[in-house]
């Protein structure tokens, strides 16, 4: 992590948005997102706010770690986490691999899960004497 991103994410932890920071850098936007950017992937933070808060929280002494010195672990692709909040975890961690199976999942059992409903309906209707034409 070098002094660009370091101050890049002060300037987060002061509310202030891209536009801002670039007009105060004299730089464009674009090039303040893609620090910030870099800033969140060396950190392995979610979003800029929680780079910026790593850092902030590294920077007053409360984390006794630098943390753009440990890299995140890449996530395991099983257990799958779950699409849908819960009360352990309210954000979605889904990577790209993640979603690939879930996709699979997903399209592999709909058309199943509508067959066995159609057969079903189709014996019960059988059972009860229509005449299914």
């Amino acid at each position: 992590m070098n002094d660009r991103h370091r101050l890049y994410l002060w300037h987060v932890t002061q509310n202030r948005k891209s536009k801002e920071i670039a007009k105060i850098e004299g730089v464009s936007p674009r090039a303040v997102d893609k620090i910030l950017l870099q800033a969140k992937d060396i950190l392995g933070a979610a979003d800029r706010f929680e780079a910026a808060r790593m850092f902030s929280l590294h920077a007053s002494g409360v984390e006794g770690f630098y943390p753009g010195t440990i890299l995140p672990s890449p996530p395991e692709l099983w257990p799958l986490p779950s699409p849908l909040p819960t009360a352990e975890g309210r954000m979605n961690w889904q990577n790209w691999r993640h979603l690939t199976v879930w996709t699979a999942i997903i399209a592999i059992a709909a058309p199943l899960t509508v067959g066995t409903a159609a057969l079903l309906l189709f014996v019960l209707s059988l059972l009860i004497g229509a005449n299914p034409q």
